[in-house]
């Protein structure tokens, strides 16, 4: 071997480091590149004005409230915390809306705020690839502190002369998750109320009444919703001297089984 091919063996084994720092530092500019890449598009383009994904809410969360009797002090505070867990359990990318009960004459219940959709949490979003400060502000901003605001005027509860719960549930059932798109399966329906309809048709005031009775009726013929797909929660207010109980909530299950609904649990609000 000739002079010149040493050194330029010796300049080749010399430079070889140099050749897989390069090598390796492309491949590391490669892999993010794509890391990127995919993460972007994974993302899912918001509405500015509700936070839901621009093809529609993935989901939907309806929340009934029955503000036609008053609560006691124990009970506006519970049920605060029931709303603030409620808040936090909202899947991402699923909306939220929040109705009053109310009679159904000539228009459907119309929502006490616009839906709003969770937007997620900075936890949930890398620093390589996002701007968690950013997606942390979006959520308390514009998701959080308005529900906590509503929730607030939400608790204050007052007396009617009826409680049109049957019409409630029906109304938000063709106004809310009618327009639902069949994509999205997640449908909740959040019912807080004492469950003792009262309109002239139908009283249980003086006990709940035979489910099998009242389903024969053609006021519930009018008034039975469509519930398919419709997981119910129920948020149970105690009201002294009333025929309330096991019967009572039986009743009840009995007619989201006939809606088509199922219902995931009672809890009964403390006070």
């Amino acid at each position: 071997m000739g002079i010149h091919s040493i050194r330029d063996a010796r300049r080749r084994a010399k430079d070889a480091p140099a050749y897989l720092v390069i090598v390796l530092v492309l491949c590391l500019v490669v892999a993010a590149v794509a890391a990127f890449l995919w993460r972007s598009s994974q993302l899912v383009r918001l509405d500015r004005a509700t936070l839901c994904p621009v093809s529609g809410p993935e989901g939907l969360t309806v929340l009934l409230v029955d503000k036609t009797d008053p609560l006691t002090t124990i009970q506006r505070e519970a049920l605060r915390q029931e709303l603030r867990k409620i808040k936090e359990d909202i899947p991402i990318h699923t909306g939220i809306e929040v109705y009053s009960v109310a009679p159904v004459q000539t228009h459907l219940l119309t929502p006490e705020a616009p839906m709003v959709c969770n937007p997620g949490t900075g936890a949930a979003v890398s620093a390589w690839t996002g701007n968690p400060r950013l997606v942390n502000k979006l959520w308390d901003e514009r998701y959080s502190r308005p529900l906590e605001h509503l929730f607030d005027q939400m608790l204050s509860f007052g007396t009617a002369p009826v409680s049109p719960i049957f019409e409630s549930i029906q109304s938000v059932a063709v106004g809310a998750f009618g327009p639902l798109r069949p994509a999205a399966e997640y449908r909740r329906l959040i019912i807080i109320s004492d469950l003792l309809h009262n309109t002239p048709q139908f009283s249980q005031y003086g006990g709940p009444g035979s489910f099998d009775d009242f389903r024969r009726t053609d006021y519930y013929r009018r008034v039975r919703p469509d519930l398919r797909g419709v997981q119910v929660e129920i948020i149970y207010l105690r009201r002294e001297g009333t025929e309330q109980g096991r019967s009572h909530i039986e009743f009840w299950q009995d007619y989201f089984r006939d809606s088509g609904a199922s219902v995931i649990h009672v809890t009964a609000l403390q006070g």
